[in-house]
Parts: C-alpha cells; sequence; structure tokens
C-alpha cells in the first residue's frame, strides 16, 4: 500500500478509496486517508462502507460528532455490509458496486476459523466461552483472552481497551493453573474511555453517555498512546 501511495502521489490523478468497517478503527483510517490526500494535494474520495452506522461502540453525542467529522472531511457513508472485493470495486449487499482504487479492511474482530472445529464452547457468533478466570467454560485446560473470547457472566465490547487489560491476568492465571493454585476472576471495567483520531491533531472522545472533542483531546490521546507503546520499547 505504501508504494502504491507513493506512485499516487507522483501521478496526482484522482483516486477512489473504500474503508470497509465503520468501528472506531475504521473512522480513524477514513479520516487519516482524507488528511494525508489533503498534505500530499492528492485528489481523493473516500468511502466508508459498514452494515450499520459508525462508531457504535461510542456514546450518542460521540456518534454524532463522528458524524459531522466524517461530513465535513467528505466520506461518503454507505450503511450497507460488503459482500465482495475485487481490484476495482466493492460490492455490497443490497446489489450495488462501488468503485474503488484501493479497498482498506477494518471490520473488526472475527474468531479465527479453526475454532469452528475446536469442540470448544463458543458464544452465538464463535467466540470461545471463557469464564470470569479466562478458563474455557467447556475445556479447564484451556484458556483464551482478547478479542477471540467472550465473557458472558460479564458482556463487554471487544476493543482494545477491554482486550489488553486480560493479559496481566491471563499470565497469572496460568502460572497459577500450572502450579494447582486458586485462580483470579477478571472483572472488566463498567466503563471504558475512548479517544479517536480525526486527523489535523484534532480527536473525539467518549465517556460514558458522555462525548468531547478538541485539539485538547488530540494530545490527551497522543500522551496516552506514547506512554503505552514506550512500556514495549527496547530500554524502557
Amino acid at each position: 500500500m505504501e508504494a502504491r501511495w507513493i506512485s499516487w502521489c507522483a501521478e496526482r490523478a484522482p483516486r477512489r478509496i473504500a474503508v470497509v468497517g465503520a468501528g472506531a478503527a475504521g473512522v480513524e483510517v477514513a479520516l487519516a486517508i482524507v488528511q494525508a490526500g489533503r498534505k500530499a494535494a492528492l485528489p481523493l474520495s473516500v468511502q466508508l462502507i459498514s452494515a450499520g452506522a459508525p462508531a457504535p461502540a461510542l456514546s450518542g453525542s460521540a456518534r454524532r460528532r463522528c458524524a459531522r467529522q466524517l461530513a465535513q472531511a467528505r466520506v461518503t457513508v454507505h450503511q450497507q455490509a460488503a459482500i465482495a472485493i475485487d481490484r476495482s470495486s466493492v460490492r455490497l449487499a443490497g446489489g450495488g458496486e462501488l468503485p474503488a482504487d484501493a479497498a482498506i479492511l477494518a471490520n473488526g474482530p472475527a474468531p479465527p476459523g479453526w475454532l469452528q472445529d475446536s469442540g470448544l464452547q463458543r458464544d452465538p457468533l464463535g467466540f470461545v466461552a471463557v469464564e470470569r478466570s479466562l478458563r474455557s467454560i467447556s475445556h479447564p485446560f484451556v484458556f483464551a483472552a482478547g478479542d477471540c473470547a467472550t465473557l458472558p457472566a460479564a458482556p463487554h465490547p471487544k476493543s482494545g481497551v477491554y482486550a489488553v487489560r486480560t493479559g496481566s491476568r491471563l499470565a497469572r492465571n496460568l502460572a497459577a493453573s500450572l502450579a494447582g493454585q486458586p485462580l483470579d476472576h477478571f472483572e472488566p471495567q463498567r466503563r471504558a474511555l475512548y479517544l479517536l483520531s480525526a486527523g489535523a491533531r484534532y480527536a473525539i472522545g467518549s465517556w460514558g453517555p458522555l462525548g468531547f472533542e478538541g485539539r485538547w483531546a488530540w494530545r490527551w490521546k497522543d500522551r496516552i498512546d506514547r506512554r503505552f507503546i514506550a512500556r514495549f520499547s527496547v530500554g524502557q
């Protein structure tokens, strides 16, 4: 994609980009592409494709702010599922076909195909069903965490906000299981902070029923992201 982008910038020809999936990642990617196109003076048309409205996990106030930012960026939103992608178009469930020079998939988590034949108990969507200890409900010697797993006793959205918090609990419980010790329970937080980059050092945030936006929100997100990445950097 990087090589293609460089070629497009050199050609200065109009390009059509489709982003499939309108969750938080899809919204961020669409707005980032618009911002990058403006910097490169590249004539772009960006389309966001999803069966539902953009950013469904956010509060109503934050969703309205996302819709306004997408409209201001001239991102066209198609509320239909994409059923096929080829080299020059994206086909929609309603029968339409959208011309696209490139398609970017940002359609959220999905269970790995091999889980279907694993014998593990799964939720209706196909994710591994686990206890609060992150141990499989059907196979106590199997543990699962993050987006591949569902906690029926405490449902919560599949997002990085929750997934990263299960890592330390999973490591602790794996060690405890091997040592024959009691397992800890994972309790997902009731509310999660969401911060979406909207391009141009501007961000939209959601906390419970609240929605907010601004350059200050982008600076907040930037600090959080940099601090998180620094934890995994060499020498930190």
